[in-house]
């Protein structure tokens, strides 16, 4: 896909830094997901996030968050450059940020 000739320029200097935030959410989101299903009574670990609230949902809420900033700076960016056009594979554009800021708000209600 990088090799479009209607991608903007700079298309690729914006979107390499995400494969590092998108590779720390993974984690965070898996984390969250294996804490949410093994997770014991409160105990000390607990304690340092929040007193009533399991580190799996605490975790979980901080993914939703991380999803908000990442889906807004798409929707932003691919607003700004065209990308939600037909020609420019706007579809599956518009794809991504919806997927992205619906997971997060499903996180927020699951978990508020």
């Amino acid at each position: 896909m990088t090799d479009e000739p209607w991608l903007p320029d700079g298309y690729v200097d914006h979107e390499a830094p995400f494969v590092y935030a998108d590779a720390i959410l993974v984690v965070v989101l898996v984390t969250a997901a294996v804490l949410q299903v093994i997770e014991a009574p409160p105990g000390e670990i607990e304690m340092l996030v929040s007193r009533t609230r399991p580190v799996g949902e605490s975790l979980g809420l901080i993914a939703a968050g991380m999803l908000v900033f990442l889906g807004v700076l798409d929707l932003a960016y691919f607003a700004r450059t065209g990308l939600f056009k037909r020609e420019h594979e706007g579809l599956i554009n518009a794809g991504i940020v919806v997927g992205v800021l619906l997971l997060s708000v499903i996180l927020m209600i699951r978990l508020v």
